[in-house]
């Protein structure tokens, strides 16, 4: 019996290149067992594409298992030509398992599912080959561009980005931002399954992110009129109730951000409340969101921004927020629907759906939303398969007709498999994960949009990434700000 894998070749580079396929040993092809290594052979990459073409799935390879093959190693190389060409050869099944993929560095990049061990072979790992681009452009011009203070340093040095919707504007985002600390993990969590985070709120905001993901939770001990909230990364185990571990409290957030931004008088903070939890896996009854709304308007004060119902905050320019003087966004998502509450601060969050094989289009019965977003993870561990993903979706978005200020995140982030997210399920974390995307994230970056300035209409409006601890995520909106059509 064969062995398999799923394949995907992206070419970052601003240039096209030819892919051939060469050194075949023990390998199906042409379809045979449903194995297409031949998609690859003779095959055209344009700049910022992939193989298969961006929409499908990932190639099925099989290498086979039988007769002569039984006990010896299959083999492939893929070659890439054109300038600074290159090649990685990759080793799909070894007389022995566990089985091992080699990997080349330099201009061609291999990522698996598991980095730098043998794949277990369950299931169908992800073999994913990146052409990076030798020569990206510098990132020198948004190095000295300070963190705390970048929103108000564009401002004041073109004022078109002022003048600008907020659906025209990239912002540097944090996924699951709370979890910077962990505390108080139940049994069947810890810190590796997750931890998305390595800074604080507070730490994030002088890194630049100005869109927060924050997911509340009400622990065991807590009720009442005024509970105690933290934040959470838990999943609901049946019978056991919510597994994970608790991150910053809701009062140390939203103290950091009323002092941000009465610190830094031209910058806005966007925080996305969702996936409300309690100790039981529960959502929150209707007062407990009572509570966690009172707790959100009494902290933050003057600084909580407000909108007419059904607003669209998207058209919003960047100067009618900044200039109102309240700058702190607070999006909701999953309350009850009478609890929304737009003119008082609680703005009404409206999703669009994630299935790709339909027209995309907000979800079905949100009416009267203030912030509509697209945001749809990729979940995969592979950091090819991850770029692909989103590149799909973004063309998707862009291809969309819009007229409501609708936004699209850019999910830069990497999720842990079934296996890998139990406590039991190996070393690699979350972090882990994070420490192999954000290094590609300029490369991808600018390898979306090569120049010149000027040129496109729509930005992603979120770079949201784990592990925030320099201003990886800021330069990339920095570079997506910089192309934007005036």
């Amino acid at each position: 019996m064969g062995k398999g894998a799923l394949m995907v070749a992206l070419n970052l580079d601003t240039r096209a290149h030819g892919s051939t396929i060469s050194d075949t040993k023990c390998m199906y092809t042409d379809g045979d067992q449903g194995s297409m290594l031949n998609l690859f052979d003779n095959a055209e990459l344009g700049p910022m594409s992939a193989v298969p073409a961006l929409g499908q799935s990932p190639a099925y390879i099989e290498a086979k298992g039988g007769g002569s093959c039984a006990l010896q190693q299959s083999h492939f190389q893929l070659n890439f030509s054109g300038e600074a060409a290159g090649a990685v050869g990759i080793n799909l099944q070894t007389a022995a398992d566990p089985v091992k993929i080699t990997k080349q560095e330099g201009p061609v990049w291999v990522q698996w599912t598991q980095a730098d061990i043998p794949i277990p072979w369950q299931g169908t790992p992800g073999i994913g080959v990146l052409r990076t681009n030798p020569n990206p452009p510098s990132q020198a011009p948004f190095e000295n561009i300070s963190g705390a203070g970048w929103m108000g340093s564009l401002l004041a040095a073109d004022g078109a980005f002022g003048r600008r919707s907020l659906n025209k504007v990239s912002l540097p985002a944090a996924h699951d931002a709370a979890m910077g600390e962990i505390n108080n993990c139940t049994t069947f969590a810890n810190a590796r399954i997750t931890q998305t985070q390595r800074l604080s709120i507070a730490g994030q905001l002088q890194a630049g992110i100005r869109y927060f993901d924050i997911r509340p939770f009400l622990p065991a001990n807590q009720s009442g009129d005024a509970p105690t909230f933290t934040t959470g990364h838990f999943s609901v185990v049946p019978v056991v109730g919510a597994q994970g571990c608790e991150g910053e409290s809701i009062h140390g957030i939203l103290s950091s951000v009323k002092a941000f931004v009465a610190a830094q008088p031209r910058e806005l903070v966007i925080l996305k409340f969702s996936h409300a939890m309690t100790s039981k896996g529960k959502p929150f009854d209707t007062a407990t969101q009572q509570a966690l709304i009172s707790q959100m308007k009494s902290e933050l004060g003057d600084a909580l921004f407000t909108a007419q119902v059904g607003e669209k905050v998207g058209l919003m320019t960047v100067n009618q927020i900044i200039n109102g003087g309240k700058r702190v966004l607070c999006v909701f998502d999953g309350l009850d629907a009478g609890l929304y509450d737009a003119p008082g601060g609680v703005l009404k969050f409206g999703g669009i759906s994630c299935d790709m094989d339909k027209p995309l289009q907000p979800i079905a019965n949100e009416e009267h939303t203030n912030f509509d977003l697209f945001d749809c993870y990729s979940g995969t561990e592979n950091a090819v398969f991850m770029m692909t993903d989103q590149l799909t979706k973004y063309r998707r978005f862009t291809d969309a007709t819009w007229s409501q200020g609708e936004m699209f995140l850019l999910s830069f982030t990497l999720t842990l498999s079934d296996f890998n997210s139990t406590p039991a399920g190996g070393d690699l974390s979350i972090l882990d994960l994070a420490d192999t995307a954000n290094p590609l994230l300029w490369q991808y970056a600018t390898a979306m949009f090569p120049g010149p300035a000027g040129n496109i209409t729509q930005p992603p409006n979120l770079v949201y990434v784990d592990a925030v601890d320099d201003q990886t995520p800021l330069r990339a909106a920095l570079y997506f700000n910089s192309q934007v059509a005036s």
